[in-house]
Order: C-alpha cells, then sequence, then structure tokens
C-alpha cells in the first residue's frame, strides 16, 4: 500500500528501528538503534572492524556519577558524542543512540543498574543536564547549534527499575505509583533529559512495564501529555525492543493487533524496536483501523531528528559535523579522560 502523501510503501515500513528505505523520498534503509552508555558500543546500529576496531570505554555511568562532577560529566559526553559522529562518519553507526538510561537505581538487585548515575534524582537529573547536551552539541564545531552532533534517547519510561518483582519480571509488570512519587522520584530525571528548556534530549524510549494499568508505550498520558505537552519534548519516541508487542502479548491492554498498532501511535509512540511494526502496520491501514494520518506523524518525528542531525543535507547549509573523521576515535585524550573519571584513582 502506498502513501499518497509520503510515498510510504507500509508493507515496509519504516516505523521501526530498521527503517525501510522509501524510494519515492530518496530515503535509504537506517538502523535507529545504536548505543553509546558509557562509549559508543557494538549493537544493531554499530560495527567495528579492522579500520575501525574501538572506541574509548568509560567507566560505567554508577562509576561516573560517584564524582558528583558536573565537569567530567559533560566532558565524557563530549568525548562519547565526538566518537559517535566520527564512527557514522565512516559507515560504521547511525546517529540515533539510545543512551543515557535514567531510570532511578530502587534496588540494589536490578540487574542494569550499573548503567544509571544512581538511586538519588537530584544527581540524576543534574548528571544528564551537563551530559546529553555535550552529547548532542559541540559548540566549537557548530557554534549556532543548527545541527545535533548525535541523537540522545531518555530511556527507560517509566517506572522501570526491576528484572523480577515477586515473580513478576519486567515485561508483565505494573508499576502502581502515586502522583508524589512520580513528581518526587520517577519525573525528575525524565522532565530534565527530554523538556526542552533543561537538556533536550531528541528521544525517549517507552519502556516494557505498565504504569498505573496502562502499558508505557500505550500511555497517552505519559508519551503526549506530560512529555510532548508539559515538557515542550521534541523528537521521536520509540519502544523498547519488543515492548510493543507486550502492550498485547503480556498486558493484554487490545484485543487485536491492530487496535495495538492504532493505540500505540495514538498515544504518541513513533518507532517500535522490534517486528511488531513490519507484521502488523499494513494490515491494519488496509483494513482501515489506522488511518493514514497517524503515520504521517510518526514519520514526521522521526524524519525531524534526522533533519537536525543533517542527514539529508545541502549545499546551501552544510553540517559541520560531516567533518569529524575516525582521528576522534579512541584518542589519547579520551583515554585519560576515561582514566580521570575512575574512581580507583586518587
Amino acid at each position: 500500500m502506498q502513501d499518497d502523501k509520503l510515498g510510504v510503501n507500509t508493507k515496509t515500513t519504516p516505523l521501526s528501528n530498521s527503517g525501510s528505505a522509501m524510494p519515492s523520498m530518496k530515503i535509504t534503509d537506517y538502523e535507529w538503534w545504536s548505543e553509546a552508555l558509557h562509549g559508543v558500543a557494538n549493537s544493531p546500529g554499530v560495527t567495528f572492524d579492522d579500520d575501525y576496531s574501538a572506541a574509548t570505554s568509560f567507566p560505567q555511568v554508577i562509576s561516573t556519577s560517584m564524582s558528583f562532577n558536573t565537569t567530567l560529566f559533560r566532558e565524557v559526553g563530549s568525548a562519547i558524542g565526538r566518537e559517535a559522529r566520527a564512527t557514522y562518519q565512516g559507515s560504521h553507526a547511525g546517529l540515533t543512540f539510545w543512551t543515557p538510561n535514567v531510570n532511578n537505581a530502587r534496588d540494589p538487585r536490578w540487574g542494569r543498574l550499573q548503567e544509571t548515575p544512581g538511586e538519588d534524582p537530584f544527581v540524576t537529573s543534574t548528571y544528564v543536564k551537563s551530559y546529553v547536551p555535550a552529547l548532542q552539541h559541540d559548540k566549537t564545531v557548530d557554534p549556532e547549534g543548527d545541527f545535533l552532533q548525535i541523537s540522545a534517547c531518555c530511556k527507560h519510561y517509566a517506572a522501570y527499575s526491576l528484572e523480577n518483582y515477586g515473580g513478576i519480571d519486567r515485561f508483565h509488570f505494573d508499576s502502581n505509583i502515586t502522583d508524589q512519587d512520580f513528581a518526587d522520584v520517577y519525573f525528575p530525571p525524565f522532565e530534565a533529559c527530554a523538556s526542552k528548556d533543561q537538556a533536550a534530549a531528541s528521544s525517549i524510549m517507552c519502556s516494557y512495564n505498565a504504569v498505573n494499568g496502562v502499558p508505557s508505550c500505550a500511555s497517552k498520558w505519559l508519551m503526549t501529555d506530560k512529555a510532548r505537552g508539559e515538557w515542550a519534548f521534541d523528537g521521536y519516541i520509540t519502544s523498547d525492543c519488543g515492548a510493543t508487542d507486550d502492550v498485547i502479548s503480556a498486558h493484554h491492554y487490545f484485543d487485536t493487533t491492530s487496535e495495538t498498532v492504532k493505540g500505540t501511535l495514538e498515544a504518541g509512540m513513533d518507532s517500535d524496536c522490534g517486528g511488531f511494526m513490519e507484521s502488523h502496520l499494513a494490515e491494519s491501514v488496509e483494513n482501515g483501523t489506522v488511518s493514514m494520518d497517524l503515520v504521517d506523524t510518526a514519520l514526521t518525528n522521526l524524519l525531524k531528528v534526522q533533519f537536525r542531525l543533517g542527514m539529508f543535507d545541502n549545499d546551501d547549509k552544510p553540517n559541520p559535523y560531516a567533518s569529524i573523521s575516525k582521528d576522534a576515535i579512541d584518542t589519547a585524550g579520551h583515554r585519560q579522560l576515561a582514566l580521570e573519571v575512575s574512581p580507583n584513582l586518587s
């Protein structure tokens, strides 16, 4: 089926992490999923070979945050952002990096605790307000801030800080959160990360769990009312990998796959990490459940970020980040910075 507005073939949907090409728009395939929590890392969007064999590995985020040093937060973000852009320039990465993890560490048994700045919402908020702008912008390269160096992603939204609780895993869990806990604990790091007036990350990832009975990736309150509304978030929202499928298969929130496609897109999700949209978007459009206006909205949010990244350059406004080469990767200065961040040094 062909969209008469954008020329999108919905049978090979771009609304997934491995976004399909849109030939009529001269848009090629693109892998949205690249990783860089504490340095550019192997992931679906990142590859290494003999020429691009390594990137600087900084201490895990929980160690970096222990310094309570905003200058270090910013310098690490700057180094990772520069190496990430250089890796993209060498065709070894995308430009949409799903970092940082801003979930509060509520339980020391949680397996992903080391990815986070810790248990304190203030420390996490402080971390992202230094780290995210440094990832996304380099004023020495782009003084006016017209482009994004890379795109950062605030994950996992929201109230997601467990692997298993009382026999219930993260895919089925329903986090029951009071308004006070949201205000005091769970929202501050995400607001600091995603708000247009604070760190202004260009992506958010909705999480596997439900929040007060509604799966995160189907929550209009979380994605549209809170993030895009109150915080003026300006970017795209992706699901965690497989989380769209979990909306129906784990949480049983909708009765059909087409209703799940419609419900998640209406709630504010733009991209599905996984195969759910690839499998069900076309039939959902064809059977009339999903309108092309919903698809256009999601595509607009995705493409706006790619434009800000300079992926559709023209000679009238060249992308200054295109000059960053592999010489910026794993430099002596970045290695020294990694040592300085390490808590094992006196």
